[in-house]
């Protein structure tokens, strides 16, 4: 078997697999699967059923694929979508994935060694120095599920069923079917919708509109944060106002730019407080710088309270408010 670099300026197949480096300077179509024991390189769009690759992918298109797992990261220049994107993953994994022989799967490092000698193993070593396994998208990206070891970065908006990122992840905006796990940082510039998302901590440009809501540390939302549940370790800032329907549990300091309506009792942490009406003169506060809960929280330090008539039609009140409508 051949261990030097593949290269074509297209490739058409019903499946491929080389043990090397492969660069494709067009389309890549395979109807089955697409197997490299090193990087990929593909110079135009590349479509498959499966993509399995020993080292890194960059895309000079638009990727879809139905499984993409890669063990160093993922480029790609265009616009993304597969049922399940891995990257980061273990040798054994891939292998497995892929449908290698057996051994493979049980010692990959010396299955791969007899094809390609110490060249595999010096290029996986020091894909393992660098810790590089991001995912960058320059279009927008559509998963079905992810296991990301690292960092995502997607230019357009993310819309994913459920899935695991293990690092800083930023997209304009971002749809969650069920449910988002990020160990890192996460900054959308526009909005946030859907299920459950948990994070270290959070920065968004516009609302946020979710089933649930948990952060090791600070939140901060420039728009109105619509939820069920919340419970943020440390300080949470919302733009305008804060609507929640679960439990609410806010470490530090909470602070809304206007009103805030939950159904169930607030808890802030002891040495902080609760601020609403930030962006609301004092003599709008009855009107638009209000806080209702089932009786008045300890620590308001602004803003006043109101007693809790309906959370519906007080949560859509400051809804009518956002948009200009009459109520």
């Amino acid at each position: 078997m051949k261990t030097s670099t593949y290269q074509a300026s297209r490739l058409r197949r019903r499946q491929f697999r080389h043990f090397g480096n492969v660069i494709i300077n067009g389309p890549v179509d395979i109807a089955h699967h697409l197997i490299v024991a090193g990087d990929l390189t593909i110079h135009g769009d590349l479509e498959a059923h499966g993509v399995f690759c020993f080292g890194s992918i960059r895309v000079g298109g638009n990727l879809k694929a139905g499984l993409v797992v890669a063990v160093g990261g993922i480029t790609v220049e265009g616009n993304a979508s597969a049922i399940t994107m891995d990257s980061g993953a273990e040798l054994a994994y891939t292998a497995s994935v892929a449908e290698l022989p057996e051994e493979a799967c049980i010692d990959p490092e010396m299955y791969f060694a007899r094809w390609r000698g110490d060249a595999f193993a010096d290029e996986l070593n020091e894909l393992r120095q660098s810790g590089f396994a991001e995912v960058t998208i320059g279009g927008h990206l559509d998963l079905c599920t992810c296991d990301i070891a690292y960092g995502l970065r997607v230019k357009d908006w993310l819309d994913i069923d459920t899935g695991f990122i293990g690092g800083p992840t930023a997209a304009r905006h971002l749809h969650i079917e069920e449910d988002l796990r990020v160990n890192g940082s996460l900054s959308v510039a526009g909005s946030i919708e859907g299920g459950e998302l948990s994070v270290c901590d959070l920065d968004v440009g516009g609302n946020v509109d979710l089933a649930g809501l948990s952060s090791e540390l600070d939140v901060e939302i420039r728009g109105h944060l619509r939820v069920g549940d919340l419970d943020v370790h440390g300080a949470l800032s919302v733009g305008t106002y804060l609507s929640a329907y679960g439990n609410v549990v806010v470490g530090e300091l909470l602070s809304a730019g206007e009103a805030i309506v939950t159904k169930k009792q607030i808890q802030v942490g002891a040495d902080y407080g609760i601020l609403c009406g930030l962006r609301v003169p004092r003599s709008e506060w009855p009107k638009r710088g209000w806080i209702a809960c089932p009786k008045p929280p300890e620590h308001l330090y602004m803003g006043v309270y109101r007693k809790l008539k309906g959370f519906e039609a007080m949560s859509e009140l400051l809804m009518s408010q956002e948009t200009g409508q009459d109520v």
